[in-house]
């Protein structure tokens, strides 16, 4: 046998084979990485080099799924101490580099380099940044998270990152292709997903895979990026208006639940007058309700709670009926402090998840009424019902923008003073009281449809 010295290769007649064994102790190791050992032939006549780098590659790789099996993963303390060590030793000269080199990786126990070391090795070979030779998914998401995820909910790219290892595997994130993703759009289409949730899981690994790729210097495309999303029949941007039949459901369900927190109760009846959005009324602060004026209103717009989407969503909405007795109990239950940062529904800012905090409550009541399970039904379908029930009333388009808040170009919706502004706008959402849940059946699908 003609000797050569490449860690973990063998001359195996006229080629080379690498073979590695999984260390059996801890007993995790093996369970994790799921074989006894790895075996890689070369075909015969390949050079030596080429050998020799690829063999290298896969000592690389292998020591970090060893590490990553023994909860050995490298941190970010500890790349930082392996780039320094790096940039140090790349000022001496290149036979002193890898004659340290063969020395580490011949004393190197026979699990392999630490994953300190191994940084440090890394980072050697990318001109004094580390650089890992594998990083799969779940890894990537964990660094991810350490570095970048201080202020955002986990949850999100979590959820993100499990739906694909479960249906492609957890690969490296420079191995995956476009078909991988595009497999994995499909497995989330047929187990149900919403359009819209498959675009933010598209988006969470889309933003994830290209910081990795960013911070490791990887020029590949990303191959979350530009895929379509169908939208298909009962897609979240197709949103409904409720029936009366659906209003009814509501309106026993919050007389009779038990269960029910006072704040969403008084979130929902206050968006089925007004046609608010769930974050524009769960993130009123206190001085956005005027309780003492002509015409009582909630004013969305920007404060030290939320923003607004847009200019002409800063918006003056009266108050009547159900509306201004939930309000009146919200604010009466609102706890103390400056108006201007004390929260009227003090869940808007719990987990620091805001709309979708509050948007998950709502749905979840919807349904515990017994509104069909749906993505066009859900508590922003309330603003489609008032939508619909004030061109029922017959009201002029152009304040049906003021009240909705939707932009528009003309003199109209530009004329008129504050209190001219929210009489009309009273005067309106009154008339279209009388016509909530004024809607043709037709719209909803067959599971959608209730009478």
């Amino acid at each position: 046998m003609v000797e050569i010295l490449i860690p973990y290769v063998q001359k195996r007649g006229r080629g080379y084979r690498y073979r590695r064994v999984v260390p059996a102790k801890p007993p995790q190791i093996r369970k994790a990485i799921g074989c006894k050992n790895w075996l890689v032939s070369f075909k015969p006549g390949t050079p030596v080099a080429v050998v020799e780098r690829e063999a290298r590659r896969l000592a690389a790789k292998h020591d970090t799924e060893i590490a990553a099996a023994r909860g050995e993963d490298v941190t970010p303390e500890q790349i930082a101490k392996a780039e320094a060590n790096a940039r140090s030793w790349l000022t001496e000269d290149r036979a002193k580099i890898y004659e340290m080199l063969e020395f580490m990786l011949s004393t190197a126990p026979d699990e392999g380099l630490s994953a300190a070391d191994q940084a440090f090795v890394s980072a050697l070979e990318n001109s004094g940044r580390y650089r890992p030779q594998s990083l799969n998914l779940s890894a990537a998401l964990k660094r991810d998270v350490e570095l970048y995820g201080q202020d955002r909910d986990p949850k999100p790219p979590q959820y993100a990152v499990d739906s694909f290892v479960k249906a492609i595997g957890d690969k490296d994130v420079t191995t995956i292709t476009r078909a991988d993703v595009s497999e994995w759009l499909a497995a989330q289409e047929k187990a149900g997903l919403a359009p819209a949730t498959i675009k933010r899981r598209l988006g969470a690994l889309g933003a994830l895979v290209g910081r990795a790729y960013l911070d490791f210097d990887h020029d590949g495309r990303n191959p979350f990026a530009r895929h379509q999303i169908k939208r298909g029949a009962g897609g979240a941007n197709d949103r409904l208006p409720f029936n009366r039949a659906m209003l009814d459901l509501i309106d026993a369900y919050l007389a009779s639940s038990k269960r029910l927190g006072h704040e969403t109760r008084n979130m929902i009846r206050i968006m089925k007058a007004t046609g608010a959005g769930p974050a524009e009324v769960g993130g009123l602060a206190v001085a956005d309700v005027s309780l003492d004026s002509d015409v009582p209103f909630i004013w969305v717009r920007h404060n030290a709670l939320r923003g607004v989407k847009a200019d002409a969503r800063d918006r003056q909405i009266p108050l009547i009926g159900d509306a201004l007795t939930a309000a009146k109990d919200a604010l009466t239950r609102a706890q103390g402090g400056s108006p201007d940062t004390s929260p009227v529904f003090s869940s808007f800012g719990i987990s620091g998840r805001g709309a979708d905090s509050i948007s998950a409550k709502i749905n979840k009541a919807l349904r515990s009424a017994g509104i069909p399970k749906s993505p066009r039904l859900t508590g922003y379908s309330f603003r489609h019902t008032i939508k619909e029930s004030l061109r029922s009333a017959g009201v002029a388009d152009h304040i049906q923008r003021r009240v909705l808040g939707h932009a528009g170009q003309g003199v109209a919706d530009r004329y008129g003073s504050p209190r001219a502004r929210l009489t009309e706008a009273r005067d309106a959402l009154t008339a279209a009281l009388d016509h909530l849940g004024d809607v043709d059946p037709s719209i909803y699908s067959e599971r959608e449809r209730f009478e």
